[in-house]
C-alpha cells in the first residue's frame, strides 16, 4: 500500500457554489469538485474553510444553514479520502481523469433513486446483501474469486463483532466494535484497513440500490495507521543463480516449471495473469506483444537472452499457450519449494502493526516468495543495473513513475555501492600519486605485471 499525499481547499465560487479543490502528486494533478451547497462569501470563514457558525445563507434562491453546509463539506471530504484510500490500496497514484471518474461514480451512487421496497431490503441479512453485491460486480466488473474474498471477510468480521446487525443499524459504534474486535483477533493493521475500505464500497453500493445506510457509517474514519511495506524481490545475482540452478534428481517437474515461470516473469515484467495466458503467437523473434489482462494496455517487451532460453524450453509444449500454468496459489507453493531447494535463504524482515504495537516477522526468502515478486524483481534489478525508469515503465505498463514506487526497493548493497564511489575515487587518486612519483624502472615492472 502506497501513501498518497494530497491537499484540499474549500471555498465559495463567484456563483456562491461551494467547491472543494484537491491537489496531489506534487501539485501535478488538480480537480475542483462541487459540493451541491451554496454559501454567502460574506458569511464564510476562509481560515477554517467553513461557513460561519449559526449563519443563514441565501444565494440565488438557495437557502441553507451553516450547519447543513459544513456537514455536506465533511461528507465530500470523506469521499475524497475514500477514493485516495482505494487508489492507495491498489498501489496506484491516479491522474486527474481517474480521480474525477471515481468521485463521479460516488456522486451518482449517492443520488441514485431509492428502491420502492426499502423496508423489506432493510430486513435482509448482511451476508445476503454482500452476496448480491458480489454477484453484481461479477457481471459489471468481471470480478475474479480473489476480488470477492475480501468483501466476504469484512462482512464476516462485522457480524462477529456485531451479531445480527442490520445494514441500517451500522453506525460509528458498530464500526468501532469491528475495529476493536480485529485488534483482539491479532489482525494486521494493513488487513483491517483493506476491510474497512471494502466495507465502505459495499455500503455505498447498498445505498445506491435502495438500502438504508447511515451517513455516520459512510463517513467513519478508522484511524488505523499502516507502515510502508517492504518489497520482496530477488537480487540480480540471486535471480541468475536461481535461473541456472540444477535441481537434484527426483525433483517434481511442477517445481522445476514453477522456477522457470517465476524467472520468466522476472526477465519480462509480466504479471501472473499475463504469463499464464501468454500464447506462443504473442512471441516474435525480438518481442513479446500482449494486451495485459489487468489494464488492457498493449505492451511490447524486448526478449532477453535469459527469457529466450525459457521460451525455447517450452515452445514445443502442446496447446497454444507457452506455459501449462496452474492456479496462482498452487504456483506460489511450487515457487517456494523451488526456492528452498535452490538455497534462497537470505533473511527477510517484515514489519507490521497490530493496533499501535509493532511486530517483526523474520523469514527466509524462499518462505515469502510469490508470483508477483517476479515482476518486482524485474523492476528493482532493471533500475539497479542503470536502466532508465522510462524504459522500465514501457515494459511494465506503469503510467507514472510514482506508480512504481511500491515495487522499488533500493537494496542496501546498491546504496553502499554508490556511496563506495567516495572510497574508490580516493584509492584511484592515491594510485595516481604513487605512479607519478615512481621511477621509470618501477613503471616498466608494473606494466609487465598488468600485461600478465
Amino acid at each position: 500500500m502506497i501513501k498518497i499525499n494530497y491537499t484540499t481547499r474549500v471555498f465559495p465560487q463567484e456563483s456562491g457554489s461551494v467547491a472543494v479543490r484537491v491537489r496531489w502528486d506534487h501539485k501535478k494533478n488538480e480537480v475542483e469538485l462541487p459540493t451541491g451547497v451554496y454559501a454567502d462569501p460574506e458569511k464564510w470563514d476562509f481560515t477554517t474553510q467553513r461557513a460561519v457558525n449559526n449563519t443563514k445563507h441565501v444565494v440565488r434562491e438557495n437557502v441553507c444553514s451553516a450547519g447543513a453546509i459544513n456537514k455536506r463539506i465533511g461528507v465530500v471530504l470523506g469521499y475524497v479520502e475514500d477514493v485516495f484510500n482505494d487508489f492507495a490500496m491498489a498501489d496506484e497514484v491516479p491522474d486527474s481523469g481517474a480521480f474525477r471518474t471515481a468521485m463521479n461514480r460516488i456522486f451518482e451512487e449517492e443520488n441514485a433513486p431509492a428502491a420502492v421496497a426499502k423496508k423489506s431490503l432493510t430486513l435482509e441479512k448482511m451476508d445476503t446483501i454482500c452476496k448480491k453485491f458480489i454477484e453484481s460486480q461479477k457481471l459489471e466488473a468481471s470480478w475474479k474469486d480473489h476480488s470477492q474474498f475480501k468483501y466476504s471477510q469484512a462482512v464476516s468480521y462485522l457480524l462477529k463483532a456485531n451479531p445480527g446487525i442490520r445494514i441500517d443499524q451500522i453506525d460509528k459504534g458498530a464500526l468501532l466494535k469491528l475495529r476493536e474486535y480485529c485488534f483482539k483477533q491479532g489482525r494486521h493493521n494493513q488487513t483491517i484497513v483493506k476491510w474497512f475500505s471494502s466495507l465502505k464500497t459495499l455500503l455505498r453500493w447498498a445505498r445506491a440500490n435502495g438500502y438504508t445506510v447511515q451517513d455516520e457509517a459512510l463517513n467513519f474514519k478508522h484511524r488505523v495507521s499502516v507502515p510502508e511495506k517492504r518489497i520482496t524481490y530477488l537480487k540480480y545475482e540471486e535471480l541468475l543463480a536461481f535461473h541456472k540452478f540444477e535441481f537434484p534428481e527426483g525433483t517434481k517437474p511442477q517445481v522445476i516449471r514453477a522456477r522457470d515461470m517465476f524467472c520468466f516473469m522476472a526477465f519480462t515484467s509480466l504479471r501472473y495473469s499475463d504469463m499464464s495466458t501468454l500464447k506462443k503467437a504473442d512471441i516474435t523473434p525480438e518481442y513479446i506483444q500482449i494486451y495485459t489482462v489487468k489494464t488492457r494496455d498493449m505492451l511490447q517487451i524486448p526478449i532477453l537472452s535469459y527469457a529466450q532460453e525459457i521460451i525455447d524450453k517450452y515452445k514445443d509444449t502442446r496447446g497454444e499457450r507457452l506455459f501449462p500454468a496452474p492456479g496462482n496459489t498452487v504456483l506460489n507453493g511450487y515457487i517456494k519449494e523451488a526456492a528452498k531447494l535452490a538455497g534462497l535463504n537470505r533473511v527477510v524482515v517484515e514489519t507490521y502493526f497490530v493496533d499501535k504495537e509493532r511486530h517483526e516477522k523474520v523469514s527466509k526468502l524462499w518462505e515469502t516468495l510469490s508470483c508477483h515478486d517476479g515482476r518486482r524483481t524485474f523492476v528493482c534489478c532493471s533500475l539497479q543495473l542503470g536502466i532508465t525508469p522510462t524504459a522500465v515503465m514501457k515494459c511494465t505498463g506503469h503510467a507514472k513513475y510514482e506508480n512504481m514506487r511500491p515495487y522499488i526497493e533500493v537494496a542496501d548493497e546498491a546504496v553502499a555501492k554508490e556511496m563506495g564511489l567516495w572510497e574508490t575515487s580516493a584509492v584511484k587518486r592515491e594510485i595516481i600519486n604513487l605512479l607519478d612519483s615512481a621511477s621509470d624502472d618501477v613503471l616498466k615492472k608494473v606494466l609487465k605485471l598488468l600485461k600478465k
